[in-house]
């Protein structure tokens, strides 16, 4: 007999989403919906005809349907084609021991319809912020073992993909685009107490899959059904459009937060060259009205006017204020940047980007490995490691030359009123142990990790 997992099973993404990189990439931004804006405040009740229910939700402008079948929401998000889908529970129970709901009793009491199928209610409430999709588990399935599933069949052409914390999916139409968004997965037993539940893929049913090995019944499951997906498209067939993508803050001041978004591998001088990669960044404001972001980019920057073929300007991306002014300040690795040195790379700091031209050619900032092969700014990180009120810069070069091989390196600027040193040292912070362990790949701030009031 099998024993119940103590945590969520890990699985692999590509357990969950084939197909490999598109020629031209999407970029996928439900997580930052909640920085863009506020979503409408407005409600619409459902109205019935004949065990029929149905409303608009006006936060994300779907058509919501209601049935003994199950729920049904369809239209046209973002603006792009109509799209359709229909989740309906089809079984609940155990691991291995699913069984039948049972059969379905509707009711509805202004904007919330509930269906109850024996000791499963299911629950949908039309929203301020997208179509709430919940369960409420009134008793404990037969047995103890195996963790407890309450499995839903689609049905529509959408295909789903699960996040890696296994809390929320993505459900993209037959181009591959992200169009409806299932997030904020949680459960709660009836001491409020969290209740352990991911989503799992079986045999194209979405499953909501819950550990009740120590939780007390009921138990309320509380999904969120919306088009908090922003799908921005590159202009240039393998430009690597959202290879790096990130939260600009409220970088122009209005009150919206908005999204940067690098392409490493995007043609700036047109000129057909073999390798391109010369690269550019992005910035989309978040709409003033709270309908999310900009359809086209308001500001970008490349490494200069024609760029330089091969330095993969834009690889890497972080946004953070490094000279006091309030203002975010943005930060550019461009590994496959060449100047005497072969690849040495670089990282360049713009200073209140957004004001004064759209188009940057140049930067505030800027500094070289002067070590060939460094490919310094493959990876960028922000963190205030001296608690001085202004970010401290700090970058990767994996493949850093000691001497006596490539260990790889981390190299750091402080951040002051002025910005970061007129004349920045070259000398690694950090070095790796070992040649060729691409020490400095991924950088990152790790917050005050031993609690002594210094960020690393």
């Amino acid at each position: 007999m099998s024993t119940r997992p103590a945590t969520r099973p890990s699985r692999s993404v590509s357990n969950r989403y084939g197909g490999g990189r598109a020629v031209t990439a999407a970029l996928l931004i439900a997580a930052l919906t909640p920085l863009i804006a506020a979503a409408p405040s407005q409600t619409a009740d459902f109205s019935s005809n004949a065990g029929v229910y149905t409303a608009t939700n006006i936060a994300t402008e779907l058509s919501v349907q209601v049935t003994s079948a199950g729920l049904t929401v369809s239209g046209t998000p973002d603006g792009g084609p109509l799209v359709s889908l229909t989740l309906s529970v089809t079984a609940v129970g155990r691991r291995g021991s699913l069984g039948s709901p049972g059969a379905a009793e509707l009711s509805s009491s202004s904007n919330r319809v509930d269906v109850v199928r024996g000791s499963l209610t299911e629950w949908v409430i039309n929203s301020t912020v997208g179509v709430k999709h919940g369960f409420t588990l009134a008793n404990a399935p037969i047995g103890a073992t195996e963790p407890v599933i309450v499995r839903l069949t689609r049905s529509g052409a959408l295909r789903p993909w699960i996040d890696e914390a296994g809390t929320g999916v993505l459900f993209r139409d037959g181009r591959g685009m992200p169009v409806l968004a299932y997030t904020g997965l949680a459960a709660t037993d009836s001491r409020n107490r969290s209740v352990p539940v991911w989503f799992e893929i079986e045999a194209g049913a979405l499953d909501i899959v819950l550990d009740d090995a120590t939780a007390s019944y009921p138990i309320t499951i509380d999904p969120l059904l919306t088009t908090g997906v922003f799908t921005r498209l590159g202009t240039q067939k393998d430009g690597y459009f959202g290879f790096s993508v990130g939260t600009a803050g409220d970088i122009n001041g209005d009150g919206f937060s908005d999204v940067i978004v690098g392409a490493p591998n995007h043609d700036v001088d047109s000129v057909t060259e073999i390798g391109e990669e010369e690269g550019k960044i992005f910035i989309y404001f978040g709409k003033t009205d709270g309908t999310g972001l900009e359809s086209s980019p308001d500001w970008s920057a490349t490494q200069s006017s024609s760029g330089q073929n091969g330095a993969r300007f834009g690889h890497a991306i972080a946004v953070a204020n490094v000279n006091g002014n309030a203002i975010p300040d943005i930060v550019v690795g461009i590994p496959g940047y060449s100047n005497g040195q072969l690849r040495e790379g670089a990282v360049y700091v713009y200073y209140d980007p957004v004001k004064g031209e759209s188009n940057r050619t140049s930067a505030s900032w800027s500094v070289e490995s002067g070590v060939a092969g460094a490919e310094l700014g493959t990876s960028v990180a922000l963190a205030d490691v001296n608690s001085s009120g202004h970010s401290d810069l700090f970058a990767g070069a994996p493949l850093w030359d000691s001497g006596s091989g490539r260990p790889g390196a981390v190299l750091g600027w402080l951040g002051s009123s002025t910005g970061l040193p007129a004349s920045p040292s070259t000398t690694p912070l950090l070095t790796g142990s070992q040649n060729g362990m691409r020490f400095g790949y991924s950088v990152a701030s790790a917050g005050d990790v031993n609690a002594d009031g210094y960020r690393a």
